[in-house]
Parts: C-alpha cells; structure tokens; sequence
C-alpha cells in the first residue's frame, strides 16, 4: 500500500517536471508568436509613420524571436515540433527578406510613399501568418501535454486518495492526517494551478496566479503559469495596439481617398479639416499644402491662357489687315497692267502711221528726182557726163532709201545688218 502510494507520488512529481517543462515551452512559442507580430506591427508603424523609434522595438522583437526560437528548438524532443519551429524560423527570415527589411531599407532610401502604396497593394501577403501557424501547432501540442499531465495528476491524486482510504481502515488517524496535509501541501496548489491555467487557455488574462514564491515544483509549475499569464497579457496589449493603429490607418486612408476623389472631380477646395493623430498629423499637412500649390499653379494656368488668347487675336486682326493691303496691291497692278496695254496699242498705231508717212516721203523723192533727171538730160552740157553724174544720183537715191527705217519692225536697213534704235 505504501509503495503504491509512493509510486502515484512519483508520478505526480514526474507528471509536474513535465508540465512545468511543457509549460516553458508553451510560454516560449507564445513569446515566439509575441515577437513575430512585434517586427510586423513595429515595420507598419514605421512604414506609417516614418519614425525611427519604431526599428528599436522591430530589432527588439527580431532578437527575442530568434533567441526564444534557438531556445525552444534545444528543448523539443519531438521531431514534427522541431520541424515546425524551423519552417516558422525559416517563414521568418524569408518574411523579413521579402517585406520587413526590404520595405525599412527602402523607408530609409527615402521612399516611404512607395513602401506604403506597396504594402497596401499587398493585402494579406505582407501578414506574418505563414511563420505564426507553425508556432500554434506547437503552442497546442504543449497545451495538450499540460491537459494530459493536469488528468494523469489528477488521476494520481484519486489514487493516491483511494490508497490513503483504504490504508485509513488501518490507521484511520495517521491516515485523515497524511491525507490532510498532502491536500493541503500538494493537491489543492495543484488544483488551484489547474484552474488558473484552464481559465487562461479559455482566454481570460486577469487570474492570480498563487504559490508562485514557493521554492518546490509547485512554485515551479506557478511561475511557468505566471510565465504563461504574462505572456498572453502581453499579446492581448500587443493586438489591442495593433487594433488601434490599424483603425487609425483606416481612417485616416479613408478620409484622403475621399479628399482624392474630389480633386479627381474638379474641386480644388477639398481641404482635410478632420483631426488626424499624431502620428499622421503630416500627412494632413502634407495634402493641404499640396492641395493649395495646385490651386495657385491652376491659376497661373489660366492667366497665361488668357494672355496667349488675347495675343491670338491680335495676331488674328493683323492678318486681316494685311490680307486687305495684298488685294489693294493686286488690284493696283491690274490698272497698271490694263494702262500698260493700252500704251503698246498707242505706240503700235504711231509706228503704222510714222511707216506711211515714210512711203509718202520716199515717193516723193523719187518724183523730184526724176525731175532733175529730164531736167539735165535736155541741157546742152556734155551729155556723157550727163549721164554719169545722173547714175551717181540714181545710185545714192537708192541708199538713201535702203536706209530709210521701217517703221513696222523698229530696225534700221542698210549695209549696217540693221542695229536696234
């Protein structure tokens, strides 16, 4: 009987040291998964805000994530844990390559709209779900060793109680007594904890954790617990800031999308006049500022529009005149023309007119010298002579009218091949 009481004892003790070393490695995924939405949380802030406050908490979170998880690796003996610690290690560092410590980088090079428009674009993707899953496999692996250590205690202590029973048949006294004091020493601590570690895996965080200040397994298994509460306290004040921020976020994106939209439509008075936190009290000031710019640019616009418009038509009345003075130039240079014609007509009927006078005068000549001719051939003077001298003025009548002009043509006849007057 003894040795059977004995016995559950171990068992108790053992089922302790198990769930006390469960509980550890419980409380190190939980602060695995703690440190994880830390980075994320922290890169959004900064992503959000700019301020570089932020990257201390993101380094904080990053070292306490890879030394729980070194930690952890080294405590779990079953493969499949230790497989899924190192998919959620390695979905860690393929997260912080791919989002966390690109997007800071490209933050501090000075484009922070970009990231920002980036991680907005990305939805879900940028989530550090891929690397939390893994840890809650864990997570529940040890919960339900704490479970099936919590039964096997308890199955223990009703042996254990059931021993103490039947040996009080025989030692009635010093059995009630061993029974008191080993409820009083181990089961009720045991109960109380099984308790308080059922009312925090249900989700509430507000529970006392009792005998943690004892020295045995008992305080052990209370500060595992204690562990554990402050773990999950510490999550719940995590999500509750991430809530906050993200509902910040969200309004303060929906307020300039919606100042956006109006200046898409025309109104260049959209103003933000909404209270922004702090944090994106910038970007309030920020929009109005550029809003104004434009509206001052827009406006230079439209005066340099005016001006060329006026310009235009200047330009425009000029033409006209122009056009005008060119049809009074044309019409001028028809007169001309029409005179032009009128005095080649003139001058061709003075030429007709000089050319009959000509004929007249030559026929004249002729007259005359014939004339002269009978008048010296019925003289008494040497007729031979006579003769002689009237073929020489028979000779230079006849030059003298091959030279004559002819009037039609504007040349001069001759032995000269006639030059131009």
């Amino acid at each position: 009987m003894m040795a059977v009481f004995f016995s559950n004892i171990s068992a108790i003790r053992s089922v302790t040291d198990a769930n006390t070393a469960a509980q550890s490695r419980y409380a190190k995924a939980l602060a695995l998964e703690t440190a994880l939405l830390r980075q994320n949380s922290q890169m959004r802030g900064y992503l959000v805000t700019g301020d570089k406050s932020y990257l201390k908490s993101y380094e904080e979170g990053r070292v306490d994530y890879d030394r729980a998880s070194a930690e952890l690796e080294s405590e779990l003996t079953d493969p499949k844990l230790i497989e899924a610690v190192r998919v959620s290690r390695k979905e860690t560092l393929d997260w912080r390559a791919k989002w966390g410590d690109r997007l800071i980088k490209r933050v501090d090079g000075g484009d922070l709209a970009g990231a920002q428009a980036e991680v907005q674009g990305a939805g879900k993707a940028v989530l550090v779900s891929a690397a939390v899953l893994p840890l809650r496999d864990v997570r529940d692996a040890e919960l339900a060793i704490i479970e099936e250590g919590a039964k096997t205690q308890e199955s223990a202590m009703d042996t254990a109680t059931t021993v103490l029973i039947v040996g009080g048949i025989a030692l009635i006294g010093l059995a009630i007594g061993l029974a008191w004091l080993l409820s009083r020493a181990i089961a009720t601590p045991i109960a109380s904890l099984t308790n308080t570690m059922s009312t925090l895996a249900s989700g509430r965080n507000d529970v006392d954790v009792e005998g943690a200040e004892r020295a045995d397994e008992l305080g052990d298994m209370a500060r595992a617990v204690l562990v554990f509460r402050d773990a999950a306290v510490a999550k719940q004040a995590t999500d509750a800031a991430a809530a906050k921020a993200e509902a910040e976020q969200k309004m303060v994106v929906e307020i300039v999308s919606a100042q956006l939209s109006e200046l898409a439509g025309g109104n260049l008075t959209a103003q933000i006049d909404a209270d922004f936190p702090a944090d994106y009290a910038a970007v309030k000031a920020n929009f109005n500022a550029a809003v104004t710019s434009l509206r001052g640019l827009i406006a230079s616009v439209m005066e340099a529009t005016a001006s060329i418009h006026s310009g235009s038509g200047r330009i425009a009345e000029a033409s006209e005149d122009l056009a005008r003075r060119t049809e009074a130039n044309a019409a001028s240079l028809e007169q001309t023309s029409a005179a032009i014609v009128q005095m080649d007509q003139r001058l061709k009927t003075t030429a007709a007119a000089a050319g009959q006078t000509v004929e007249r005068a030559n026929g004249a000549i002729g007259t005359v010298a014939n004339g002269r001719s009978v008048a010296e051939g019925g003289g008494r003077g040497d007729g031979s002579r006579g003769r002689q001298r009237q073929g020489h003025r028979q000779r230079d009548r006849g030059t003298r009218q091959d030279r004559v002009p002819d009037p039609g043509s504007g040349y001069e006849r001759g032995g000269r091949g006639g030059s131009r007057r």
